[in-house]
C-alpha cells in the first residue's frame, strides 16, 4: 500500500473539501477517522504541504528538543492517553506554546469527546475545524489494489469480499490491504471471517524483501506468536515501538531483547517482516499499523490467560486495560479483538467493561449467542445512561457481518419495537442492518419505524434501506403510505427508495402521487423556511435528473392541469391562460 497514494476528500460539517482546501478552513485542523482510515498517510502529505514532518503525539509529549514558531502536525492524539488522560491536554497546550498557530491533530473518531475540542478551542482561541476523512468508493478502492498487487483482478477480490459482507470495510485502506493480502494467500477463496485475518497475518509474517540472507528458516507461527507478544507489551505499555539498542531513557521504544528475552532471536527476525516497520528514528520499528498490533495483542493475552499450565490472570490483565473500571482510549481496539478471539469468560468481561468497544471493533461475530444478547442488554443501557456513547463515531461505517443470527431475532426485535425513537442506539442497530444484513424475518419491524411519522428523519432513511437489505429486494409499493403522508421526511424516504430502487420500477401514477403529494408541503410564496423542506426539494430535483426528458414533460404538463392562476379579481385554469397567452 505504500506506493500508491490517492488524494482524500474531507467532510466538514456538510461539505466536502479535498486537501487543499481543507488546510484553508483554519489554523487549527483535527482530522478523525476509524482505524486504518488512512489518516497517517494523510498528515505525511499534509506535512509534505506544509513542510514539516508529522510526529505521533506520545512522543511529541516527552521531546523537548523541538523547533518552535512554525507549524505542527501530531498524529494519533488518542493513543497519548495511556493510563493519564491529562496527557491529551498537555499536548493541546504544548503545541500552542511551540507552534506559530498552525496545527493539525489526528484522532480515531470513536475516542474523540466533544470535550478535547472545547479545550483545544480555549487554548488556541479559535475553534478547531474537524474534518472526517470520507470513505473510498469503488474507483478508488480499485485503484489502490491495482497499485498494490498487480496482476490481480479487483473484480474477483470485491465478489469475494461481498460473500463474506465485507464490503463495508472496504473504503478503509487498511482493512482492503489486508483482506485483498488474505485473498490471495488464500488461494482467491475465502472460507472463513476468522481465516481471512489468519490468513493476512501470515501474509504479513513473510519475510520482506528478496535480498535476505539465506540462513534456516524460523517458522512463520514462532514469529507470528513472539510478534504477538511483543505487540501486547507495546500496547499495554503504552510505547509507540521497540529499539535495536539499549537506551535507558526511552520508555517509549523499548529494547527489543528485553521484552522478550526468551525468544530474542525469533523477534529481531520478526523485525524482518511486514509486521513491524522501521520508524522515522535509525534503530527504532513500530507495528506496521495498529489495527494488526491490536489483533496480535488480543491473540497473546487470550492465549495465556486461557493457558492452563500457567494462566495469566483475567482481572490483572483488564486492571491495565481498564485501570479502574475506565478503558484506557488507545485500547478501545484491544479490548474489542479480546473479545473477538477470547473465551466466553473474556467476552462477558470485556462486554461489561465497554460494550460498543466490543461491537465496533474486531470481529463480534465471532461472539457466542449468550455474550451477543449480552452485548445487546448493555448497549440499552449505555444508550440511556450515556446517549453520546458514540462519540464522533456516528458517520463511521462498519461491518457486524454475522452478528444478526435466527437466534437473535427476538432480542433484535424487542430492542426495534421498544427503544426510542430517537435514540441513538436505534440508529445504530438500522444502521448494522443495512451494512450487515440480518434475518428477513426483522424486515417487517423495520417497514414499521419506516413508516412511523414520529420518527426522525434518520431513523425513517435507516429503517427503509434495512427493509429493501433484508428482504432482498425492493418493495416499489412502500411509496404509498410514504406519499399518503405527505411530510417533508416521508417525501425525502419514499424519494431516496425510488432513486436507489431505479426510477423505470415505478408507474407514472406512482411519480405522479409523489409530486403532487410535494406540491402540498411546499411553503407558500416559494419559500423554503427550514432545512428539511430545502433538503427534500434538492434531492427531489435529483430525481427528476434521473428522468427521460420526455417524461418530466408529461408529469409537468399533468401537474399543470389542475392550476388555477389569479389574475387581478378573476381566476383563471391553466387552459384559460394558455388561451390568453396566445
Amino acid at each position: 500500500m505504500d506506493k500508491a497514494y490517492i488524494n482524500r476528500r474531507l467532510k466538514i460539517g456538510d461539505k466536502f473539501f479535498s486537501e487543499a482546501e481543507a488546510l484553508e478552513e483554519g489554523e487549527v485542523l483535527v482530522v478523525l477517522a476509524e482505524p486504518g482510515a488512512g489518516k497517517t498517510k494523510l498528515l505525511y502529505h499534509f506535512g509534505g504541504i506544509l513542510g514539516v514532518t508529522p510526529v505521533r503525539a506520545s512522543r511529541f509529549r516527552h521531546q523537548t528538543m523541538i523547533a518552535s514558531g512554525g507549524p505542527l502536525i501530531i498524529d494519533a492524539l488518542d493513543e497519548a492517553a495511556k493510563i493519564d488522560q491529562s496527557s491529551v491536554d498537555q499536548i493541546v497546550v504544548k503545541a500552542q506554546e511551540l507552534s506559530n498557530g498552525r496545527v493539525i491533530f489526528s484522532s480515531r473518531s470513536s475516542e474523540w469527546q466533544e470535550a478535547r475540542t472545547h479545550w483545544i478551542k480555549e487554548c488556541f482561541g479559535s475553534i478547531p475545524v474537524v474534518a472526517l476523512i470520507e470513505h473510498f468508493g469503488t474507483d478508488d478502492q480499485k485503484l489502490l489494489f491495482d497499485a498494490s498487487f498487480p496482476g490481480e483482478a479487483f473484480e474477483g477480490f470485491a465478489e469475494e469480499a461481498e460473500r463474506f459482507e465485507l464490503t463495508p470495510l472496504l473504503g478503509n485502506p487498511q482493512f482492503l490491504s489486508l483482506f485483498a493480502a488474505a485473498y490471495i494467500q488464500s488461494g482467491r477463496r475465502f472460507t472463513s471471517k476468522a481465516q481471512i485475518f489468519r490468513d493476512a497475518i501470515e501474509n504479513l509474517a513473510l519475510e520482506a524483501g528478496s535480498n535476505v540472507v539465506s540462513k534456516p528458516r524460523i517458522t512463520i507461527d514462532d514469529i507470528v506468536k513472539t510478534a504477538s507478544e511483543i505487540m501486547a507489551k507495546i500496547l499495554l505499555a503504552g510505547a509507540s515501538g521497540v529499539s535495536t539498542k539499549q537506551s535507558l531513557a526511552d520508555l517509549d521504544y523499548p529494547y527489543l531483547a528485553a521484552i522478550v528475552p526468551a525468544a530474542v532471536e525469533t523477534a529481531f527476525a520478526a523485525l524482518d517482516t511486514r509486521l513491524l516497520k522501521p520508524a522515522a528514528e535509525p534503530d527504532r520499528h513500530e507495528p506496521v499499523h495498529r489495527i494488526v498490533a491490536e489483533y496480535l495483542a488480543a491473540k497473546h493475552l487470550a492465549r495465556r490467560i486461557e493457558d492452563p499450565r500457567g494462566p495469566l490472570s483475567l482481572r490483572r490483565t483488564l486492571a491495565i486495560v481498564a485501570p479502574n473500571g475506565a478503558v484506557r482510549d488507545e485500547l478501545r481496539g484491544l479490548l474489542g479483538w479480546l473479545a473477538s478471539v477470547g473465551n466466553e469468560r473474556i467476552q462477558r468481561a470485556a462486554i461489561d467493561l465497554d460494550a460498543y468497544a466490543v461491537l465496533a471493533n474486531g470481529d463480534p461475530s465471532q461472539l457466542i449467542t449468550d455474550s451477543k444478547r449480552r452485548l445487546l442488554r448493555k448497549l440499552e443501557t449505555l444508550a440511556d445512561e450515556y446517549p453520546g456513547f458514540r462519540r464522533s463515531d456516528y458517520w463511521r461505517r462498519f461491518s457486524v457481518g454475522g452478528f444478526f443470527n435466527d437466534a437473535l431475532v427476538g432480542d433484535v426485535r424487542g430492542l426495534l419495537r421498544s427503544t426510542s425513537l430517537n435514540s441513538p442506539l436505534l440508529d445504530l442497530l438500522l444502521e448494522l442492518l443495512v451494512n450487515s444484513g440480518g434475518p428477513a424475518a426483522l424486515a417487517g419491524d423495520a417497514r414499521s419505524i419506516m413508516l412511523n411519522p414520529a420518527a426522525d428523519l434518520t431513523a425513517r432513511m435507516w429503517a427503509s434501506r434495512a427493509v429493501r437489505r433484508l428482504a432482498g429486494a425492493p418493495a416499489t409499493r412502500d411509496i404509498t403510505p410514504l406519499v399518503r403522508e405527505a411530510s417533508a421526511p416521508s417525501m425525502r424516504v419514499a424519494i431516496d427508495i425510488i432513486s436507489t430502487t431505479g426510477i423505470d420500477a415505478y408507474t407514472f401514477a406512482d411519480l405522479s402521487g409523489l409530486f403532487r403529494a410535494f406540491a402540498s408541503t411546499y411553503p407558500p410564496r416559494r419559500m423554503l423556511r427550514d432545512q428539511e423542506s430545502l433538503m427534500t426539494a434538492y434531492h427531489l430535483v435529483e430525481l427528476i435528473r434521473m428522468m427521460e426528458p420526455h417524461v418530466a414533460a408529461s408529469h409537468l404538463d399533468h401537474l399543470t392541469r389542475v392550476l388555477h392562476a389569479h389574475v387581478g379579481e378573476r381566476t383563471m385554469t391553466a387552459n384559460a391562460v394558455q388561451e390568453r397567452a396566445r
